[in-house]
């Protein structure tokens, strides 16, 4: 699941349920889509009514999606039961859609939705495709529950396995989450993601930064990109926090805000984090 650092903070970039989304929930009859084994997505392109998605990265704790929404639709409203997520918008101007709120989301503006959540992401723009980065804790694409759907598939799991929803990626850039082996010692690893160039349309940059070095290094590596990126999500590894005399890990799947890193005494041997 995907917590926040310091906890002590409400934020208002965390929506979590109501009993509203509770009871629509219990609610709503579900076909459950039966399948054998677990489809590995990283080669292909999930095509959708709204546009498109793929597999960016994963690893045990987090996945991470690209969704391309065409101009002027949206996703389904729908909800996770079991799984958070984090949705970072990296083009275009969105809206963030529940049974209660519309928030009007910039590139570079995201929003942490937590577990039974009714939501849909609306592309407001009539020209551009609208493009956002969505991770996933715990990494599960089938723990979803349609509510509402302009396309009919309320009564549908996410996918029905045929040729017309798959194609293999081409031309694509691929953007990838390394693996627990992929950290070695005294690495420091940068991986951009340039978002697309596209005539009147906004556009953020986010970087995957791995360190795994001495302490004085990895020090100085990690405090220079806070200074330069707003916010953190860790992906792989651990920070471990001094804070007011307690010793706080900080595990996949917590967004942090820099600021919050020069304010406390913390120390790590591998992190892989993601920066925007």
């Amino acid at each position: 699941m995907i917590t926040e650092y310091p906890h002590i903070i409400k934020s208002q970039k965390v929506i979590n349920p109501t009993k509203k989304d509770a009871r629509i929930i219990r609610n709503k009859s579900i076909r459950k889509i039966k399948r054998t084994g677990a489809f590995d997505f990283k080669n292909f392109i999930v095509k959708k009514p709204w546009g498109y998605e793929y597999l960016c990265g994963k690893n045990k704790k987090v996945e991470i999606w690209e969704l391309h929404i065409k101009p002027t639709s949206s996703t389904s409203l729908h909800c996770h039961p079991q799984k958070d997520t984090l949705n970072i918008v990296i083009q275009g101007d969105i809206i963030l859609e529940t049974l209660s709120s519309r928030n009007v989301l910039h590139p570079g503006d995201f929003r942490i939705i937590k577990a039974g959540l009714a939501h849909k992401t609306i592309n407001k723009d009539k020209v551009f495709y609208s493009r956002v980065l969505e991770l996933e804790s715990p990494p599960n694409k089938y723990n979803l529950i349609r509510i509402q759907d302009d396309y009919g598939r309320e009564r549908d799991g996410y996918l029905q396995f045929n040729k017309t929803l798959l194609r293999k990626k081409i031309g694509i850039q691929k953007y990838q989450c390394l693996e627990q082996n992929d950290c070695r010692k005294d690495i420091i690893k940068r991986k951009k993601f340039i978002p697309e160039n596209g005539v009147g349309q906004r556009m953020i940059k986010i970087e995957e930064l791995i360190i795994s070095s001495k302490k004085n290094v990895m020090n100085k590596t990690l405090q220079e990109y806070t200074k330069i990126f707003e916010n953190m999500f860790i992906l792989h590894g651990s920070l471990v926090v001094k804070d007011n005399r307690k010793v706080i890990k900080l595990n996949p799947g917590t967004y942090i805000k820099n600021r919050s890193i020069h304010q406390f005494n913390w120390s790590t041997k591998k992190l892989n984090m993601l920066l925007w």
